[in-house]
């Protein structure tokens, strides 16, 4: 499998249906490629020591959001349409494309985040969940806020409250590597904020 020339058709795919940039005002430094290529990343990093059937992993993961057009509902099942143009063209086993097919059009129903799930369905989940939380979640509320024209410290330390924040109240993670991961950027949020309020004496 070339995993290099999907990335490469995927990123082709969003560029002419205007979906590599963000929809959301205030957030044009985020690329869908590039969280795409993350994601990809955080797969590897959480599967690792796993039964897993890699090759439909890294194949959902490079198509999970190749459905993306300024809108976002829909997404998955054009993704899957994009999935299906790529692999019939490539004359993939009808098995494995059935299979990631149902993984990509699956990949935004959070409520599938259970042990009852394929592992493959799990891995996909939670590496696009821990995508652009913790540190760089911080750093995403800091250039929203910035762009908007914030006014002072204390509109960031709102922004990161209201946002970044939220992770300090959710542990959706299945796998344990996962879940380590996820506290960790919890901890970080956690740490981040109260120095935050310290330097800014708000408590």
């Amino acid at each position: 499998m070339n995993f290099d020339d999907m990335f490469s058709f995927v990123e082709k795919k969003l560029k002419e249906n205007n979906g590599n940039d963000s929809y959301k005002e205030h957030q044009t430094f985020r690329k869908r490629i590039e969280h795409i290529k993350r994601v990809y990343k955080w797969a590897e990093i959480i599967s690792e020591g796993l039964d897993v059937n890699m090759v439909a992993l890294k194949m959902a993961v490079i198509f999970h959001d190749s459905g993306y057009a300024y809108q976002k509902h829909g997404h998955a099942q054009r993704g899957k349409e994009i999935f299906l143009e790529y692999a019939k063209e490539k004359n993939y086993p009808k098995e494995l494309v059935d299979y990631v097919g149902y993984l990509i059009l699956n990949h935004s129903d959070k409520s599938l985040l259970n042990s009852d799930s394929p592992i493959e369905l799990i891995l996909l989940l939670e590496a696009d969940l821990l995508d652009e939380e913790g540190a760089l979640k911080i750093l995403w509320d800091a250039m929203c806020i910035g762009d908007k024209g914030a006014n002072s410290y204390l509109d960031g330390y709102n922004e990161i409250i209201s946002f970044s924040g939220r992770i300090l109240n959710q542990s959706p993670m299945v796998t344990e590597k996962s879940k380590k991961i996820w506290e960790e950027k919890k901890r970080f949020v956690e740490r981040f904020i109260d120095e935050l309020e310290k330097d800014l004496f708000i408590k």
